[in-house]
């Protein structure tokens, strides 16, 4: 009865050697680890039960690692698919902002161009004031020129030159004339008749020039003892005043007499005297007023 329980638990021992010689063969072909197992009264299961136990656990970790495969593969799909779609955001913000970049260098430009357009009208204004400060300028250069070298306009004060001149009548004094040369004999002239005055003017009319001799005797006037003749005085003279005796001229100097003889403040009186040609300002040439009387005036 021994020898057949000892034989029994050989043969028992002799199979468990075998399985787990099996286990472990199949172990490190699978790669999985191995279960150890002390013995059958700690699992309370048969040999065939362990192998077909450590079958199932080598399919679940199968499973497991095709799980793992399947889940990093798939991972690594929507890793790329995210990879993907990040780049085509990158791509379309890139291209909003190309879009922006270039809205913004459009808004720039057209910000460019509204500063160009204000820069050009601000020029536009700047160059229209300034032809306007030349015009100006040049108008009262003109009228200045004009009114200095040229003409002016004068008004008659008294009854002096009747009946040439009226009063209040108003003349052109033209100037340019005795720029180029001399008063001329019976021309109708404006002077200063006192140095010290520059505002008082006289109007007279020339009689004698520069060089001659002149002299008055009862009503008749001498040039270089001989007899004028001359209508322009309105009635004969009564008073030759300093002419009465002989008058030589200088080289400069005139001898001037109004038309309205005996009223008329002139070269024969002594306040007046002989006239250089430095106090002529100029000749007599158009009236212009009253309307009814306009004409270019009469000198020789």
């Amino acid at each position: 009865m021994d020898v057949k329980r000892r034989d029994e638990n050989q043969e028992n021992n002799r199979l468990h050697n075998n399985l787990t010689e099996q286990s472990c063969n199949e172990n490190k072909i699978t790669g999985n680890s191995s279960i150890y197992i002390k013995n059958e009264s700690e699992h309370g299961i048969s040999g065939n039960e362990i192998v077909d136990i450590d079958r199932d656990m080598k399919l679940e970790d199968l499973t497991d690692s095709y799980m793992d495969l399947r889940n990093d593969f798939l991972g690594l799909k929507y890793s790329s698919m995210d990879t993907e779609n990040k780049s085509k955001d990158f791509d379309i913000n890139d291209t909003d902002i190309n879009d922006i970049d270039n809205k913004n260098t459009d808004n720039k430009e057209t910000d460019k161009d509204t500063l160009s357009n204000k820069d050009g009208k601000e020029t536009n204004y700047l160059k229209e004031i300034l032809e306007m400060v030349i015009y100006f300028a040049v108008v009262i250069c003109s009228v200045f020129l004009i009114h200095q070298f040229v003409g002016q306009q004068i008004e008659v004060s008294g009854s002096s030159m009747e009946n040439t001149l009226q009063n209040k009548d108003h003349l052109i004094l033209e100037k340019l004339s005795y720029e180029f040369g001399d008063p001329k004999r019976f021309d109708i002239v404006v002077f200063r008749p006192y140095a010290f005055d520059e505002d008082t003017y006289y109007i007279k009319r020339v009689i004698g020039l520069p060089g001659e001799s002149i002299q008055i005797i009862e009503s008749d006037i001498y040039i270089n003892n001989e007899l004028l003749v001359e209508n322009y005085g309105n009635e004969p003279i009564i008073d030759g005043g300093i002419a009465n005796d002989v008058i030589k001229l200088g080289e400069d100097e005139y001898f001037l007499l109004g038309d309205n003889r005996n009223n008329s403040k002139d070269s024969r009186d002594s306040s007046v005297g002989i006239v250089h040609s430095s106090a002529i300002i100029g000749r007599a040439w158009v009236r212009i007023w009253p309307i009814n009387k306009i004409e270019v005036l009469e000198h020789q």
